[in-house]
């Protein structure tokens, strides 16, 4: 297969990533719900959606473990160590499913050189056991001497499953 057949798959497998969201992502709330919502979001018309300021609720060590273990996501997918990575996913995620972001991944690792470069990563969003963590990413897929860079927003998800904070949804927006 063709390495450009091979990106377009990758930055659509992104967006399915993100495009797979359960009915309980924050844009999927109505107005409505304003009064349970995180004082970090904004309401538009029907929807809500997630502010990309740093939640100043956040405890701190809190804010140092979602960090650490999206530096960990993103450092794992970087080396390619497929082990490390899925140590970042829950078993139960609610916007992809488990096996086959494992088996995508490995794909990825096997047939392509991807780089992601985060700009900027916030906590924007905490409740105890759940918090959205945004991400500028800049993204560098390479192959046979070719490369395509490609700029995007995420905002992950996490869970808290036996103390640990595990990725359980991906948003993602691409910008360039």
């Amino acid at each position: 297969m063709k390495w450009t057949k091979l990106i377009g798959l990758f930055i659509i497998g992104v967006f399915l990533l993100g495009a797979c969201s359960n009915n309980d992502s924050p844009t999927n709330k109505k107005a409505s719900d304003k009064q349970t919502e995180s004082p970090n979001q904004e309401v538009t018309g029907n929807t809500t959606k997630p502010s990309l300021k740093e939640d100043q609720n956040v405890p701190e060590a809190e804010k140092k473990a979602l960090l650490a273990v999206t530096d960990q996501y993103i450092k794992a997918f970087n080396e390619k160590n497929l082990d490390a990575y899925m140590a970042t996913i829950s078993k139960n995620p609610t916007s992809f499913k488990y096996d086959e972001e494992k088996a995508y991944t490995k794909k990825v690792f096997d047939t392509m050189d991807v780089k992601m470069e985060p700009t900027k990563i916030t906590v924007i969003g905490y409740k105890p056991n759940s918090a959205n963590v945004y991400i500028a990413l800049k993204t560098t897929v390479a192959s046979k001497g070719e490369k395509v860079v490609k700029t995007s927003r995420q905002v992950n998800t996490y869970h808290k499953e036996n103390g640990q904070w595990k990725l359980t949804s991906i948003m993602v927006m691409q910008t360039k």
